[in-house]
């Protein structure tokens, strides 16, 4: 969520301090290969914008809150989700890159996931949103079908959609990152095992 202030003609956007999301975490060999597929793209496709590094490489499920404050009660809630959640591990397949357009002038270049195995992903996202809409009695709007991604870095360039290798990404389990907007930092709340296959 962004507000608008008005600074002569022109309008200005704040951005929310804090962003509180369920994602998956690659296990670190997988994002360490994230990372150099990263590396291997960024000369041939001229991409020099700032890279996400190792640490901070996820895949995002479900946005749960996003403001300037984070309420305890908002927290605890989306804590006792992430408990109550039961769905089968899965794996996801990411093998192609492109830009995500938005209107910022630096845009996100993304690895995503093929149609076939987006579909468990989408799944499990529908089943937190019903899970913290039903505990915290605030009721998130349903956000339509996600395009299963890992930001590898935000940059001005515009990157048609190609393949590249497949990444195997298995998702064993989920967690709750509350992100610090602005101080490239996350803090892993919490983890919570999904249900072996």
């Amino acid at each position: 969520m962004r507000n608008a202030r008005k600074t002569g003609d022109r309008p200005t956007y704040t951005y929310p301090r804090h962003n509180l999301f369920f994602a998956i975490m690659p296990p670190l060999p997988i994002a360490k290969e994230v990372s150099d597929l990263f590396d291997n793209l960024g000369m041939p496709l001229s991409v020099c914008g700032k890279k996400t590094s190792v640490s901070r490489l996820h895949l995002t499920l479900l946005s749960i809150y996003a403001a300037h404050y984070l309420p305890d009660r908002v927290t605890q809630r989306a804590f006792l989700t992430g408990s109550a959640i039961r769905f089968v591990e899965f794996d996801i397949v990411l093998d192609r890159v492109l830009t995500f357009r938005n209107r910022r002038v630096k845009q996100p270049l993304v690895l995503a996931a093929n149609t076939e195995t987006s579909l468990s992903a989408n799944k499990l996202a529908e089943q937190i949103r019903q899970t913290f809409s039903i505990l915290s009695g605030i009721c998130l709007p349903r956000t339509g079908r996600i395009t299963p991604h890992i930001t590898l870095a935000w940059d001005s360039l515009l990157v048609p959609e190609q393949s590249v290798p497949p990444t195997t990404l298995p998702v064993r389990e989920i967690a709750l990152v509350h992100s610090h907007v602005g101080e490239s930092r996350y803090d892993i709340l919490g983890r919570w095992k999904l249900v072996p296959g």
